[in-house]
This record gives structure tokens, C-alpha cells and sequence, in this order.
């Protein structure tokens, strides 16, 4: 795959949905398997009323973004999240480019931003 990149200021979107099966696939491989995330009948009870996304799953569906732009380049991510994704939750995951070697990074869903981030390209 060739690198499509992003001229400076751009931006790329993708839209996701991750589904309980998705999760409890991800918590099987992880060891994650904590009840908010894998028990919808524990989250139910919970302020968030539905299973939760792992924050690690989200950070791999940016990871798969940055790497479908820029394969193979050494990178460093730092992200922040700000508000839970639960399961079924329609986002959209935002990169762009503002530097040479560093992009933004950002999930959002109903209007609200979620994940915050950069990521630091080529920095071996």
C-alpha cells in the first residue's frame, strides 16, 4: 500500500460503529473482559446504560487510520480520552495533518469529542 498522506491542514474522516461481538472479541484477546465492557447486563446498570469500547480498541482503530496514510513510519501516540463510547454508538474518527510530522487526532459522537490526540510521525 502506498502512502496517500495529507498535504498540511488537511483532513481525513472515517465513520465506525463497534459492536459487542467486536468488544468481546477484543476483551477475549486482551484479557480485558471487565463487565463494562463485555456484560450488557452489568452495564445496564451502570451511568452509561450500555457495554462500553474499550479505550485500547479505539486507540488500534486510530492506529489503523494513521497507518492506511502514512505505512510503516515510526510513530508515537498520545491521546486523552474525554468521554466513554458505548457500544452500537455511531463516531467518527478525525485525523490531520498540521505539521510535517504531526498530525491531530480526534473521535467524536453526537456532536461531542470524545478522544483527543496527536500523533508524532518518523521520530527514529
Amino acid at each position: 500500500m502506498a502512502n496517500k498522506s495529507l498535504s498540511e491542514k488537511e483532513r481525513t474522516s472515517r465513520v465506525i460503529r463497534v459492536s459487542q461481538e467486536q468488544v468481546n472479541a477484543f476483551a477475549e484477546a486482551t484479557g480485558g473482559t471487565g463487565a463494562i465492557h463485555t456484560d450488557p447486563v452489568y452495564a445496564a446498570n451502570t451511568p452509561f446504560g450500555k457495554p462500553l469500547v474499550h479505550g485500547l480498541l479505539l486507540l488500534v482503530l486510530i492506529e489503523q487510520e494513521v497507518e492506511a496514510l502514512f505505512e510503516r513510519e515510526a510513530v508515537v501516540y498520545q491521546v486523552t480520552f474525554i468521554k466513554p463510547i458505548v457500544i452500537n454508538q455511531e463516531f467518527t474518527i478525525h485525523i490531520t495533518n498540521l505539521m510535517n510530522k504531526e498530525l491531530k487526532v480526534s473521535i467524536e459522537a453526537d456532536g461531542e469529542t470524545m478522544v483527543i490526540g496527536k500523533v508524532q510521525r518518523n521520530v527514529i
